[in-house]
């Protein structure tokens, strides 16, 4: 109850009204949503009005999974590779937005592949409350 009513904003011992909130928005911002996309693909990340994106972890690259279809070159069969700086780079791109798109490309993250093989961006992440300006 604690970290819950600390999400919602609402001191502990407050009632905190939750009459205007669609039965199912607790359940959408606090659950972790996953997002996939293959190269040359646009990856759309979206979070419940009055809440933002928050990355939890990014994988580009190339791992066991094959969700891109293509089987890779001969020598990259056993091959993963992967980008390490991919959850810092969806993270600088979607901080704080209730949405956002991300390239997936070379250009946007840095190929770590053998040529030929098919890369895809994995994304986990979740939806926390907007937090209020300062003025």
């Amino acid at each position: 109850l604690r970290s819950l009513s600390q999400h919602l904003g609402a001191k502990v011992g407050a009632s905190a009204c939750l009459c205007h909130v669609a039965p199912d928005y607790l359940s959408r911002i606090l659950a972790s949503h996953s997002a996939h996309a293959c190269d040359g693909q646009p990856l759309r990340l979206h979070c419940p009005r009055h809440s933002t994106i928050s990355i939890q972890s990014a994988f580009y690259g190339s791992g066991g999974a094959r969700p891109c279809g293509a089987d890779p070159p001969p020598r990259a069969r056993n091959h993963k590779c992967l980008n390490h700086e991919a959850v810092h780079l969806v993270s600088k791109s979607c901080y704080s937005k209730q949405k956002c798109t991300v390239a997936v490309s070379n250009q946007t993250f840095r190929d770590p592949c053998f040529p030929g093989t098919r890369k895809y961006l994995s994304v986990l992440y979740s939806c926390g409350r907007r937090r209020r300006r300062r003025g």
